[in-house]
């Protein structure tokens, strides 16, 4: 019988779990802030009626493939879900997410991952990928937290920024290098109007 790991991450946040819960939620978009492949999901008719989801992506160069099991949620407490591999280094994975309040008006955010592996590569690859994606996840769980305070603290309706998206969008060093030769090359073939 393979082995099971399992990762208790916790995080004390400022914000109430009523104010965090539509951005952690939100899996699609939290995945992708913190760096993880968009999956593929495509949904086939079950017998009996509903549909299977089967969900398809490429992470560190493996095709991975899997049976989505309907998300479970209780708002604003908890959400969670089970994907089951047909391929790739896992053969199951739950992650859920439970949202505490604490007295101070603040939330403790609990993040657990079971993950089942197959074979050498999945128990190689688990602990290596996990930890990356513990600090990953430290982020953008504090980066939703500062917005909400700092929208709060202003009292403000909107967030000023997107909780899912850094806060730092420039360019780095060489993509200025870069973007500066394409302005110049495209100043070389502009056309100007003698007029």
């Amino acid at each position: 019988m393979t082995n099971a790991y399992k990762y208790e991450w916790h995080w004390d946040l400022q914000t109430s779990r009523e104010e965090l819960w539509p951005y952690v939620s939100n899996t699609e978009r939290f995945n992708k802030a913190v760096g993880l492949p968009m999956p593929q999901f495509r949904d086939v008719p079950a017998d009996g009626g509903g549909s299977v989801r089967f969900g398809e992506m490429r992470q560190l160069g493996m095709l991975l493939q899997w049976t989505e099991n309907p998300f479970e949620w209780i708002r604003p407490v908890t959400f969670g879900v089970l994907r089951e591999y047909s391929r790739g280094p896992l053969l199951t994975n739950r992650s859920t997410v439970v949202l505490e309040p604490l007295p101070t008006g603040g939330t403790r955010l609990h993040h657990t991952l079971e993950l089942v592996p197959r074979g050498l590569v999945g128990r190689m690859a688990i602990p290596i990928e996990l930890n990356i994606l513990r600090a990953n996840f430290e982020r953008g769980y504090a980066r939703i937290d500062d917005q909400l305070r700092i929208c709060s603290e202003a009292n403000a309706f909107e967030l000023k920024n997107d909780p899912f998206e850094s806060p730092n969008n420039h360019l780095s060093p060489t993509s200025m290098m870069r973007f500066d030769k394409l302005m110049l090359d495209a100043a070389d073939f502009a056309i100007v109007d003698p007029d």
